[in-house]
């Protein structure tokens, strides 16, 4: 009835239809106000027993008294036995009208979560539960409040007419919770899954779960996992994917289980006392004001001009990633260009850089001659040309020079803090300084016998002009470098480290340095937070450096954080193209969030460009595996086995292959005490290990990993619960279930 008169309400139009009846606005004129009717569908009501079910839930939902509930001033039956409930009429519009304009910004969305479940939460109390709460149910008022409408009418419907083909009812089962759609009884925990669903539908502008038809979309709510909000709105902070994975949930008892404490984590994390700890700004990655500086190149026969033109090239890179507005490429990558065809066109298109510079440096005895120049080769234009003149001890002067002259070409005005970094010298003595430039390449070997050397040089520059920040921090670096390479596992190599990082802070504490050598180090030892810390306060003072961004971005994707680190990962990209450990960054953060389709392509590309590295090839195969491409990867495992030398990689990739193809004997006679005792020492082979014995049978020693893996800091507990697949054998496994439950605390108190 969309006309007329009912009672003492007067019937003025339509304003809505749904599967749960008609509504139409109304004047009270008794009152002298205005309502809205709802007439309630008669299939609803042609049963005696439903009907009067029905009444009972409209009573039920009339004694609520709350801001957010839409208010039910009374049940009216017309004479044909049609039932009509008589609600307060709001100015506004439905929340699903509003998503339909566009997604909302955060806080927003928040707030209304937060209106909806306060109105749950007064329901739930009194025993009325909602299980219909989608964007349709929700009136957004003029006045900015919320109120939800509906209560208690979609049980009357039945479970079985939301599958049908019809729009209105395809857009409910979006909303339904897993155990609706599996026709069990559903409780107040439902609404709190629909309640999730519209949270993120608000952020994507879709619901976490789509398809073509109902049974599609019933399929993704049952087995798919939730998409990351980051993969629509990469600015959302990280927190929110963790509240919405609790709050979606496919097992009812691992979501929230009641408004209070949904809202709870919501105003934790948003304000209500926990700080939490937020990620450095990505800049743009257009080419606008972006520069890479080429290795220079060393004329002259004497080995002091390559020691000179690649420490130059270094220091000149630092000095200009200092510069907040011009994006740098980094040294890993420059350094790849050394001895590389000189057409500066093709060389910025591949880097997406306006600017390049080159120059030469010529050493003789104690003399110094240095060129620079700019060029824009996308016009062949030469920006500016310089040349310098002078003696060793200068070369400090000329790379302060350079730094500005580039700043001024480009028009850049540096800040006063831009301009006191650039004319720091933190090694004032020369042949320090040299011995310092030795040590940096010997670093880059990765060996042992480059690291003694690198120690070697670092002692003698230290004899010149004792403790210094640089090198006492490149000391914990070849330290740290002796256990992350596997070379070492003798824990005094990282005690050396940590006393290095002490004494650094101790004589600068704001040192970028010590806080990322003190970072790493506590990642090492399992304290992931804390290394979290660390690693975001050395990023304050220098947010281009690519290890403190690359670490970062790994340990939050092995703590199951990864999709707050997404934007991240690809800045590493952008200035530092060209290293293959940051090309597959991206692909680790995908096989981490478990989108192992997604992650392949990242792999691939970093192995494309280092196909002798048996970390990539470890790591390559173990994402093919779990594409379900396994004799492939085994097959992979069993040439790098044959190809690469005994390095732990390789070592650990035996295994894995034997383990791949369900052969026990061979998988267990692969293991030896120093693949054990370096595995142990890394949160993500560890993981691997677990995966390998899980794969064989061995579920006690999968356990055993699996326990040490979390203790190392892999709290991923997404992936471990339920994502990873050759995990399947030990879930039901004692001890696994409470080793989730710690898992899953510390991974939703893990803050990035």
């Amino acid at each position: 009835m969309t006309q007329g008169t009912i009672a003492h309400y007067k019937v003025l139009h339509e304003v809505g239809r749904g599967g749960m009846g008609v509504v139409c606005k109304a004047e009270d004129t008794r009152l002298k106000r205005m309502v809205a009717l709802k007439f309630l569908p008669s299939h609803l009501i042609q049963d005696g027993a439903r009907k009067e079910r029905l009444l009972l839930e409209a009573r039920a939902a009339s004694s609520l008294d709350h801001p957010s509930i839409c208010t039910i001033h009374e049940i009216e039956e017309t004479e044909d036995g049609q039932i009509v409930l008589v609600m307060a009429y709001y100015e506004g519009e439905t929340l699903s009208s509003r998503i339909q304009r566009g997604r909302l910004d955060f806080e927003p969305a928040v707030e209304i979560t937060r209106k909806i479940l306060r109105g749950l939460e007064h329901a739930h109390e009194r025993g009325v539960i909602h299980r219909d709460i989608k964007p349709s149910n929700v009136i957004l008022t003029a006045n900015g409040g919320v109120k939800i409408v509906d209560f208690g009418l979609a049980k009357l419907a039945g479970n079985s007419e939301c599958l049908t083909e019809t729009d209105a009812l395809l857009g409910t089962v979006a909303y339904l919770p897993p155990e609706m759609l599996q026709g069990h009884e559903t409780d107040h925990r439902g609404d709190l899954w629909s309640s999730g669903v519209v949270l993120y539908e608000m952020l994507a502008g879709v619901p976490p779960f789509v398809g073509s038809n109902s049974y599609v979309v019933l399929h993704a709510i049952m087995h798919d996992e939730v998409r990351p909000i980051a993969r629509h709105r990469p600015e959302v902070p990280g927190w929110a994917q963790a509240v919405l994975l609790r709050a979606l949930a496919k097992n009812r008892t691992d979501r929230y289980q009641s408004a209070s404490e949904f809202l709870a984590a919501l105003n934790e994390v948003t304000g209500g006392g926990t700080t939490m700890i937020s990620l450095p700004a990505v800049v743009s990655t257009s080419n606008e004001n972006s520069i890479v500086v080429l290795p220079f190149v060393a004329l002259g026969s004497d080995g002091q001009g390559d020691v000179f033109s690649d420490g130059l090239t270094d220091e000149l890179i630092t000095d200009l990633s200092a510069i907040s507005r011009l994006r740098v490429i980094c040294r890993t990558s420059a350094i790849r260009l050394k001895g590389a065809d000189s057409d500066l066109k093709k060389i910025a298109a591949e880097l997406n850089v306006q600017y390049v510079m080159e120059g030469t440096v010529r050493t003789s005895g104690n003399s110094l001659r240095v060129t620079a120049k700019l060029i824009n080769p996308a016009t062949d234009s030469l920006l500016w040309a310089e040349k310098y003149s002078g003696t060793l001890e200068d070369v400090f002067a000329i790379q302060e020079s350079l730094s500005r002259k580039i700043a001024e070409a480009l028009k850049l005005k540096l800040s006063p803090s831009e301009s006191l970094k650039l004319s720091e010298k933190p090694i004032q003595d020369i042949r320090a300084y040299e011995y310092y430039l030795k040590a940096k390449q010997e670093i880059l070997s990765y060996s042992r016998e480059g690291l003694e050397r690198a120690l070697e040089y670092l002692k003698q520059g230290e004899t010149i002009i004792g403790e210094n920040v640089l090198l006492l921090s490149s000391m914990g670096q070849v330290y740290w470098q002796f256990v992350n390479a596997g070379i070492s596992t003798d824990p005094e190599y990282l005690n050396q480290a940590e006393r290095c990082a002490r004494r650094i802070l101790e004589m600068d504490g704001g040192s970028e340095h010590g806080h990322r050598l003190l970072g790493l180090i506590e990642a090492g030892k399992g304290r992931i937070q804390e290394a979290v810390r660390l690693l975001k306060k050395s990023l304050e003072k220098n947010p281009n450096d690519p290890e403190t961004l690359g670490w970062l971005c790994a340990i939050c994707s092995l703590s199951g954080k990864g999709y707050a680190v997404e934007a991240m990962a690809q800045r590493l990209i952008d200035i530092d193209p060209l290293t293959p450990l940051w090309q597959m960054l991206p692909g680790l953060v995908a096989l981490l969030s478990g989108e192992f389709g997604r992650a392949l392509a990242p792999f691939e590309r970093a192995l494309k460009s280092d196909p002798q590295s048996s970390m990539l090839r470890l790591v390559h195969a173990q994402v093919l595996a779990l594409n379900g491409r396994v004799e492939e990867a085994a097959t992979n495992l069993e040439k790098l086995t044959e190809e690469a030398g005994g390095d732990f990689f390789t070592q650990l990739g035996t295994f894995y292959g034997h383990a791949l193809r369900k052969d026990r004997d061979g998988a267990l006679r692969s293991v030896n005490a120093d693949v054990e005792s370096n595995a142990a020492g890394d949160m993500n082979y560890a993981w691997l290990v677990a995966q390998g014995y899980a794969l064989i049978g061995e579920k006690g020693a999968a356990m055993q990993w699996l326990t040490t893996a979390v203790e190392r800091g892999f709290i991923n507990f997404p992936l471990l619960h339920h994502l990873d697949p050759f995990l399947e054998s030990v879930r039901g496994e004692t001890g696994f279930a409470e080793l989730m439950r710690s898992t899953r605390e510390r991974w939703e108190a893990f803050e990035v």
